[in-house]
């Protein structure tokens, strides 16, 4: 039987310097001033558009072609939206169906570049309440596992462990989350 084959962390290449060094054995990859690859960097904006077409045929989305090309062009470089005029006068047939963004759609983009983190307060309020929600659970699960050794012995007896009370069982395990559903 052979053993699995191992991939050295140097034949991974998904990390890029800010001056275009690339691996871990760069001079400069100290985990400080590295960013993920783009995959979209190297493709070509007749590429890049083409594939967008592609995807918006297959999947019947041709009514949302301009804004997807759009989005295209902007995850690729985060500040093509500035430049959308210019490629449009610049190649006019392959910019033909590229979305203008408006005001609101500017602003929204600039808000997002210089403030990343910044959301509405929805977000974190649903982190918080499934990360309680999740500690709960785990403290429910925690108590039914400890209490499922004795409670059955000591409430039901001796016929605990016979065929026809795995229901009763489940049913007292399943009732914080019956209740739940119940609310």
């Amino acid at each position: 039987m052979s053993s699995p084959t191992k991939y050295p962390l140097e034949s991974v290449n998904l990390r890029t310097t800010r001056t275009g060094e690339t691996g871990s054995n760069s001079p400069r990859n100290d985990g400080r001033t590295t960013h993920t690859h783009n995959p979209l960097d190297n493709m070509s904006h007749a590429e890049l558009l083409k594939d967008v077409e592609d995807f918006t045929n297959k999947h019947n989305m041709t009514k949302k072609l301009d804004i997807l090309q759009t989005a295209a062009l902007i995850a690729q470089d985060p500040s093509a939206y500035r430049r959308i005029e210019e490629l449009k006068a610049a190649d006019p047939i392959l910019y033909a169906s590229i979305y203008m963004p408006t005001i609101p759609d500017v602003e929204a983009l600039q808000d997002e570049m210089h403030n990343p983190w910044h959301h509405k307060q929805q977000i974190p309020r649903t982190i918080i309440l499934c990360s309680i929600g999740a500690a709960v659970q785990g403290w429910d699960q925690n108590a039914l596992n400890g209490a499922n050794i004795s409670w059955p012995t000591v409430l039901i007896g001796k016929n605990a462990t016979m065929p026809g009370y795995e229901w009763l069982i489940g049913v007292v395990n399943a009732a914080p989350w019956i209740s739940a559903g119940l609310l």
